[in-house]
């Protein structure tokens, strides 16, 4: 019967001990407790050798599971990527009238527009002399192709001046609008926001008008201008946002199946 390896390794650490001898020919104090170690060890082993041992079979992540977190973070950083430049618009004049009271202009279904009021200097006469100390209203109407009115106030307001010759001041802005009736037919406005803009749902000419009902000025506005938001390459971003969310889902549910399929650390009962 062929010795195992543990036994050769045992037979070979005794002979190595028994062969340290003092001068009487007799096995030393410090050999004789190494001996009786390697017997301690040698009676552990033989125990071992007998027992039942579990050894642990331990799988590494499946490449499904690769795949799946690889789909999963592509399609984030493409969907964020996406949206972030979908928000970055840019406002385009499309058309400008000066010193009227009404100016129409040909807008497109589902886009977004705005438009600026701008005041002329008999407006802003009042606020660089300090007689207006706070924001005054001024009464807008907006018509859609269809007939429906809008009606709102934009809220207008300049500094006074500070030098005691020029009385002028600060040209008045608009600080905030405020919609009294919607034509829910032709627009959709954006109430949250502290400018004239909404969104068209319908084709054609939209007329703008500002009411001298309840003004402080005879003067027109100085100009009345529409602009557009403009998102550059919206296509693209569009379809990389929608493209990113698809792979994304798809990334997410592939690592979820990968887990369910994934049977982690195996436990193996052997004998040796």
């Amino acid at each position: 019967m062929k010795p195992s390896s543990h036994s050769v390794q045992t037979f070979s650490l005794v002979k190595k001990c028994s062969t340290k001898q003092n001068n009487t020919g007799l096995p030393s104090l410090a050999t004789s407790q190494r001996i009786r170690k390697v017997n301690e060890l040698v009676f552990i082993i033989s125990r071992l050798n007998k027992s039942h041992v579990y050894e642990g079979e331990f799988r590494l992540p499946s490449k499904l599971s690769y795949l799946g977190l690889t789909l999963l973070l592509t399609g984030v950083v493409c969907l964020a990527f996406g949206e972030v430049n979908l928000r970055n618009v840019q406002a385009v004049q499309i058309g400008i009238q000066d010193s009227v009271w009404s100016y129409a202009y040909n807008l497109t279904d589902g886009r977004t527009y705005g438009v600026d009021i701008a005041s002329s200097d008999d407006w802003g006469k009042p606020f660089g002399s300090g007689q207006f100390t706070v924001e005054q209203p001024v009464n807008v109407t907006i018509t859609s192709p269809g007939g429906g009115l809008t009606t709102l106030q934009a809220f207008f307001y300049g500094l006074p001046s500070s030098s005691p010759y020029y009385k002028v001041g600060t040209p008045p802005t608009i600080l905030y609008v405020t919609y009294q009736k919607v034509d829910d037919m032709g627009l959709t406005v954006d109430a949250s926001s502290s400018q004239i803009r909404f969104t068209a749902k319908q084709s054609g000419p939209y007329n703008v008008s500002v009411l001298q009902q309840g003004l402080w000025s005879k003067e027109p506005p100085d100009y009345i201008m529409f602009y557009e938001e403009l998102a550059p390459n919206k296509e693209t971003y569009t379809l990389l946002a929608s493209g990113g969310g698809l792979v994304g889902t798809l990334g997410g549910v592939t690592f979820i199946v990968s887990l369910f399929r994934s049977r982690g650390v195996k436990r193996k009962r052997t004998r040796k």
